[in-house]
């Protein structure tokens, strides 16, 4: 029962958030820098706290970068460029965890290593 409701929880937040980001970039008639804020620093809690690797904010990026050559096509420019910033968005998140993840794996190897001596 436990890990239904981690589940739910976990796909609960996460289908806030991305109805938050459509909400944003197909509603909003003014780009505001606070709403992607808001949104950008929600993702990067929610990365904390369910642990996500980097190459979900990479997987991502990739998602929305492919609707930015299509929306081009249909002349939807403005939407189109809120696309690029969240792809942006997405790729300068998952780079900073992709950077912590190495860290973290380097200082893991590091302490391997003064056990094995």
């Amino acid at each position: 029962m436990k890990k239904t409701e981690q589940f739910l929880e976990k796909y609960w937040v996460l289908s806030v958030i991305g109805v938050g980001i459509l909400l944003e970039i197909f509603l909003l008639k003014a780009i505001s820098s606070l709403v992607t804020l808001f949104l950008a620093i929600s993702w990067i809690l929610l990365i904390r706290h369910f642990r996500f690797e980097s190459r979900v904010s990479f997987y991502l990026a990739l998602f929305f970068l492919s609707f930015c050559p299509i929306l081009l096509i249909f002349s939807k420019e403005v939407v189109a460029e809120r696309f690029a910033i969240w792809v942006y968005n997405f790729l300068l998140i998952g780079i900073i965890q992709l950077v912590l993840e190495y860290g973290k794996k380097t200082k893991d190897r590091l302490r391997v290593q003064r056990k094995l001596k």
